[in-house]
């Protein structure tokens, strides 16, 4: 019983706010935002903490031109210019609460550079911030080349009314 209260104790400790948080038959269930495994010990008793997939209601979507040549390397920066520039577009209040949960992004790919142009008029219609990225030409490609576009943070299913038939890269 002593172990148990100690579980409790450490889970409770955390700052965020616990939902469905009871001990049965060696489990103890944690609320979302958290997850993975943890290995409590108590005296002779070992305990297996069990989280929830996290769940985020804001996200950010990259997506990534699929018909120019690029490397992984090239790919991954111009992913980030294109994150870095949606979010530097965004209203503070997204900023903040997209940070808060965790800044969940997912990276999908177009066919074409129309494809990425069409998305950003249609995500500013939206009100959701974009930054559409033009290389500078100093590896790989020709400069001026549309690589990658940066849309949100924005609600979740915002972001999947648009990007919704795009697929991971």
């Amino acid at each position: 019983m002593i172990a148990e209260q100690r579980v409790r104790n450490i889970i409770l400790q955390n700052k965020r706010e616990m939902h469905n948080c009871s001990l049965s038959s060696r489990k103890l269930s944690v609320p979302a935002g958290h997850y993975g495994y943890i290995y409590l010990t108590g005296g002779d008793q070992e305990y297996k903490i069990m989280a929830r997939e996290p769940e985020f209601r804001y996200k950010q979507c990259l997506i990534i031109r699929n018909d120019v040549k690029m490397s992984c390397g090239k790919r991954c920066a111009q992913a980030a210019h294109a994150s870095i520039g949606a979010y530097n577009n965004a209203d503070k209040s997204l900023q903040k609460v997209w940070i808060s949960e965790g800044q969940k992004k997912v990276v999908l790919k177009a066919n074409d550079e129309r494809t990425l142009h069409e998305l950003k008029v249609i995500a500013e219609q939206n009100g959701i911030s974009s930054s559409l990225i033009q290389d500078a030409g100093m590896t790989e490609i020709p400069p001026g080349t549309i690589t990658a576009l940066g849309l949100g943070p924005a609600k979740t299913e915002d972001l999947d009314k648009i990007t919704g038939t795009l697929t991971l890269l």
